[in-house]
């Protein structure tokens, strides 16, 4: 705002997806406590398939994987096994040992059918990282986003990840309170995603608190509403008064790349307001 003039008569909306989870809740808290000209320029915070808390999320890794039938019998056990573990490594700190679990489980369920991609079941094959490596390290993408040239990006950096354990699984229940009190809220999920799964994020808005949503109008207790666009069923929706939770039918991880034309159409909706007319239809 300060750089660009031009913006200081927009609102603030931020949005984000998978570990946005984590840095979105904390800077809108931030923002609500400490800064006086952007809390007045905050309007709402859009976070999908975030990651908000693996105590609660990592509890539906194996079940979802199990009712999608990708494992069954004593392969359903090994991932179980993985589960548990996750939840040892987190209750003992043990950060890095985390961290290696999780990727088991994720490695265990692609290599189970046809190296699926657990980020999105309609995906039968990873997609290549190589256009990635390939963009970061054109000169023109070192220019654009001032990186040096001697610089090399290499994909899924170890050593950065391993940095993450301690923030990756604190819980960022804590910062929603303010959020929801303030400002509007949206979750949206891809069905498709058995990472950050739709269960994982309803346990973890099940655990708020009923008085952080007015006791019996918390959003997990609103009526289920069906989202269609152009006669095709992209969804569902349930809504309390700012708070929306919205499901993409064939969306996996990442909704914009999946299912664009639906994503879209919630971004402009949204920026106009949860209670507005157009969000309820």
């Amino acid at each position: 705002y300060e750089v660009h003039d031009v913006l200081n008569s927009y609102p603030l909306f931020i949005f984000g997806e998978s570990y946005a989870g984590h840095y979105i809740p904390t800077l809108a808290s931030e923002i609500l406590y400490n800064s006086e000209f952007l809390r007045k320029k905050l309007k709402g915070i859009a976070i999908g398939n975030g990651l908000f808390d693996t105590a609660t999320q990592e509890q539906t890794f194996s079940p979802i994987a199990r009712a999608y039938g990708f494992v069954f019998g004593p392969k359903s056990q090994k991932l179980t096994n993985i589960q548990l573990d996750l939840t040892r490594n987190r209750i003992s700190k043990h950060y890095k040992d985390y961290l290696d679990r999780f990727d088991d489980g994720i490695g265990f369920v692609r290599d189970q059918v046809a190296n699926i991609n657990p980020y999105n079941l309609r995906v039968q094959n990873n997609p290549s990282k190589s256009y990635i490596n390939q963009f970061l390290n054109s000169k023109e993408a070192k220019a654009m986003f001032n990186i040096p040239e001697n610089y090399t990006y290499s994909y899924r950096n170890n050593d950065v990840w391993l940095s993450f354990g301690e923030d990756f699984v604190d819980s960022q229940a804590r910062h929603f309170e303010l959020a929801i009190e303030k400002i509007d809220v949206l979750l949206y999920v891809g069905r498709n995603d058995i990472v950050c799964t739709y269960q994982g994020i309803w346990e973890f808005l099940l655990e708020l608190p009923a008085e952080w949503f007015n006791n019996s109008e918390h959003v997990c207790r609103q009526p289920k509403h069906q989202l269609k666009l152009n006669d095709r069923i992209v969804g569902s929706i349930r809504r309390s008064h700012n708070v929306l939770v919205l499901l993409f039918n064939e969306a996996g991880h990442l909704a914009p790349a999946d299912d664009p034309v639906a994503t879209k159409w919630m971004v402009d909706h949204f920026v106009k307001g949860v209670g507005s007319e157009n969000i309820q239809k």
